[in-house]
């Protein structure tokens, strides 16, 4: 899209004016100097004039193109944000069980120092409490609820920073600026997927409790799969 085009007698740009053809944005008509502006190379009178001496070619974005773009600039900007709420439910609802579970065992053995307390009768009863209480301890660190919750946490801000970028790229970006920074936003969001931890498919399958609609239609298992089903196809078609 952004390469200077060839002339017939093999030099870039207006050959009539001088000018860059990259830098004309969009389709000029035929001139009386022989410049032709080309809204899509398929079109049949730019591809008849190249083989007219003195008429340039000047391939701009065709509204395909565009239109493509922006479609997935939008799909990131929705799957962003489901990623960031999601992520962030999870992570609270980590940091809660991790906070719920720390009490539970500081209750435990306070229970246990106090029936140590009361005497002999009780050291049974201590000894058993003591043994839950040691389970309990290892069951909160198999499931880690405290890491499990920085790491969601923080996989939310990253897609938070991806959706604000995405928002103003979408919203003030000309349609240049959105082409060049397209490879770069993909790579940001591919690599903050690829880092991210797992959601639980109870997470990303939840629905409305009114409307009965997924919360997060774009990233359930299901969404996912298709996805990688399109870019496989995709992927063949060019081959």
């Amino acid at each position: 899209e952004h390469a200077t085009p060839l002339t017939v007698d093999g030099t870039r740009g207006n050959s009539a004016t001088g000018q860059d053809a990259a830098a004309v944005p969009g389709a000029a008509p035929a001139s009386a100097a022989g410049t032709i502006g080309a809204p899509a190379l398929s079109d049949r009178s730019a591809r008849a004039a190249l083989c007219v001496p003195g008429f340039t070619i000047t391939p701009v974005a065709t509204a395909e193109t565009r239109l493509d773009t922006q479609m997935r600039l939008q799909t990131w900007l929705r799957k962003a944000g489901e990623y960031r709420m999601a992520h962030s439910t999870v992570a609270t609802a980590c940091a809660e069980r991790g906070s719920l579970a720390a009490f539970a065992q500081l209750l435990a053995s306070n229970a246990v120092s106090i029936m140590l307390l009361l005497g002999p009768d009780l050291a049974a009863v201590a000894a058993v409490a003591s043994a839950l209480i040691s389970a309990f301890a290892g069951f909160v660190r198999f499931f880690d609820f405290n890491s499990r919750a920085a790491s969601h946490s923080q996989a939310s801000r990253t897609f938070a920073a991806i959706e604000r970028d995405l928002m103003m790229m979408i919203t003030t970006g000309s349609a240049a600026e959105q082409r060049s920074a397209f490879d770069s936003i993909g790579d940001r969001f591919s690599l903050a997927e690829a880092n991210a931890p797992d959601l639980p498919d109870d997470v990303t399958d939840d629905k409305d409790d009114d409307t009965d609609e997924l919360l997060y239609p774009n990233i359930t298992p299901a969404a996912r799969r298709l996805e990688v089903q399109h870019i496989a196809e995709a992927v063949v078609a060019t081959a």
